[in-house]
């Protein structure tokens, strides 16, 4: 039986290869997400992360990207912090604002941050 360490680098390094994960001006959002999350919880995080455009299009497509690895993350059969229908940003604010407690927005805040931490070291910029 894996440990939730185990878990979570397999997790962050199966999302991470053969993909980028850049933000405006190729920063590397994967280390800025943490620190949002702190500051602004993941409630706020998600907003500004699901932030379009005048054309319908996201505001930052990388941070969206990495949060829905974490939404992945968060709905896999391991760790099962969201049912498995939960599966990317959107679906998970939504699950968020409408059918969480306070506890389980703790929960998944303290499993996303864990989860970043193995991200932004296994993530690739541009």
């Amino acid at each position: 039986m894996k440990n939730l360490e185990q878990i979570r680098a397999k997790n962050a390094w199966s999302c991470t290869q053969d993909v980028t994960y850049a933000g405006k001006e190729s920063g590397q959002v994967a280390k800025k997400i943490p620190a949002l999350i702190r500051e602004h919880g993941v409630l706020g995080t998600l907003a500004f992360a699901l932030e379009k455009t005048s054309k319908e299009r996201y505001a930052n497509d990388g941070m969206k990207r990495v949060l829905d690895t974490v939404a992945m993350h968060l709905a896999s059969h391991e760790i099962a912090y969201l049912p498995p229908e939960v599966n990317d940003a959107e679906k998970w604010l939504k699950f968020l604002t409408q059918s969480a407690s306070s506890s389980q927005l703790r929960e998944q805040t303290a499993e996303a941050m864990q989860y970043l931490s193995y991200f932004r070291r296994f993530a690739h910029k541009e």
